[in-house]
């Protein structure tokens, strides 16, 4: 019994030794090809959070701060990104509370202080937080990964005020994907909008709240239309 349990414990650490060598040669490899070396530590992070090696990540983190000091407001994110995924909130919540109004990270941390607030149905934080992003970004940004940034965040925000009862903001919102800021026809955002509206006056029933019974006939008959 011993012995298969040496043997799988041996087995698991070669493969995360194998596989944290990958992601140290990604790096390398990067850098090679011209990536900023800051980007590429970046990446290598990420991809030891996504594989689960997360006492890795948290050791590349630490010789980030000691190599990049000038970056602390980008590690500081990085860093509350793993607590969050692995527990230690409170330690990612000491992370973000350093990168000030006046960082470029902090939409960055607002938003992730949304979603993580979303994910646990804490809905009224996570309303308050997105307020904030888009009282800053009020239109879809030209970059593409801040496109794919805010239309995620249009679309949580949107599923945020749906469950808080709020139909008509949820649809609202959905507005800001428009045109060809999010990848959605007008087909597509009619259903979006009318499935918002749905499912707040569902939220009512559930909290036995008052229905708009001739607002849900109507978006109905609108969604029949779409058929």
């Amino acid at each position: 019994m011993i012995a298969r349990t040496n043997t799988l414990f041996y087995c698991r650490a070669y493969a995360a030794a194998k596989t944290l060598l990958i992601v140290i040669s990604l790096g390398a490899a990067l850098v090679a090809n011209g990536i900023d070396p800051f980007k590429a530590d970046l990446r290598a992070v990420r991809k030891l959070a996504e594989l689960e090696l997360n006492d890795y990540a948290e050791m590349q983190i630490q010789q980030m701060q000691q190599k990049y000091p000038d970056q602390k407001d980008a590690i500081n994110l990085e860093k509350a990104r793993i607590f969050y995924t692995i527990g230690k909130s409170a330690d990612a919540d000491a992370a973000l509370k350093t990168i000030t109004p006046q960082s470029n990270y902090f939409l960055d941390a607002v938003l992730l202080k949304a979603e993580v607030a979303a994910a646990r149905k804490q809905f009224a934080e996570a309303e308050k937080a997105y307020k904030v992003y888009f009282s800053k970004v009020t239109t879809a940004p030209a970059d593409e990964d801040e496109l794919a940034q805010f239309t995620r965040a249009v679309k949580i925000y949107s599923l945020v005020l749906r469950e808080s009862g709020k139909g008509k903001e949820a649809a609202a919102i959905l507005d800001k994907l428009g045109g060809d800021s999010g990848g959605i026809d007008e087909r597509q955002m009619t259903f979006l909008k009318l499935a918002a509206t749905i499912d707040a006056e569902a939220k009512k029933q559930d909290e036995r709240q008052a229905i708009d019974i001739a607002g849900l006939q109507k978006t109905l008959a609108a969604l029949r239309s779409l058929q």
